[in-house]
């Protein structure tokens, strides 16, 4: 497909092409197991870089508008991202896995040292799935993610600045600030079919980093004693509805 990767954030008519792609294998005769790729690459917006507006840059080398203060709008970067799947589903059996790969020119966290000029980010992933159904109802699920993401202080698609919840950007507690963290998690869940209609989930992951990237809710919120760690948790619960 050619289209913009997302919405533009800047004026209503502006364009911001993409190409993006999505191909998948199954063996024939065969319906349980299989293999894909997806990706895309062209500009997408990036609220990392601006515009020049010619009224000078701040002190991280953003342009400022007329009153020298408040920089313009989002400049659009080139990026690039590229992934491959596989899946194997048999019996009580689930398997997923993926790895990815991902670019953004002029998004990562940190910028040069020297000259202040914006970097590109940089980041691969890899994913896998492993489920069991106990019983027609009720299904096990255990699923372990990891992010290398240290090129030029961190930066993800759409993440160009530190994230205290979710845990992106470099050490928060004097570390390098060259230096992302690189990020894992782990999940264990349950799905339950209640009807045919209904299924409730529950969730536990447990999120942790190279580096203290984690914050409290001051850290969330600009309080008076914020503070950071290397791992966060998250309990869950859901109902899904099938129409």
């Amino acid at each position: 497909m050619v289209a913009n990767f997302n919405q533009s954030i800047r004026q209503i008519g502006e364009h911001v092409p993409a190409f993006v792609f999505r191909g998948d294998y199954a063996p024939k005769g065969t319906d349980y197991w299989g293999f894909g790729f997806a990706g895309g690459f062209g500009y997408k917006s990036n609220a990392r870089a601006f515009v020049d507006s010619g009224f000078g840059l701040d002190d991280n080398g953003l342009a400022l508008e007329a009153d020298g203060v408040t920089p313009v709008s989002s400049e659009d970067t080139p990026f690039f991202t590229a992934e491959a799947d596989a899946w194997y589903t048999r019996g009580a059996w689930t398997f997923d896995g993926q790895v990815s790969f991902g670019t953004q020119q002029h998004a990562a966290i940190t910028a040069d040292p020297d000259t202040g000029k914006l970097r590109d980010a940089q980041w691969w992933g890899l994913s896998a799935l492993a489920a069991y159904k106990f019983t027609p109802r009720l299904q096990g699920i255990l699923r372990a993610d990891y992010i290398y993401d240290t090129k030029n202080g961190g930066g993800l698609l759409d993440w160009v600045e530190a994230d205290a919840g979710n845990g992106v950007g470099p050490d928060q507690k004097g570390g390098d600030p060259e230096k992302g963290a690189n990020k894992y998690a782990v999940t264990v869940g349950l799905n339950y079919a209640f009807n045919p209609n209904v299924t409730f989930k529950f969730e536990y992951r447990f999120d942790g980093a190279t580096q203290n990237v984690f914050g409290n809710k001051d850290a969330l919120t600009g309080g008076a004693s914020p503070d950071w760690t290397r791992s966060n948790s998250l309990l869950s619960t859901q109902a899904v509805f099938f129409f």
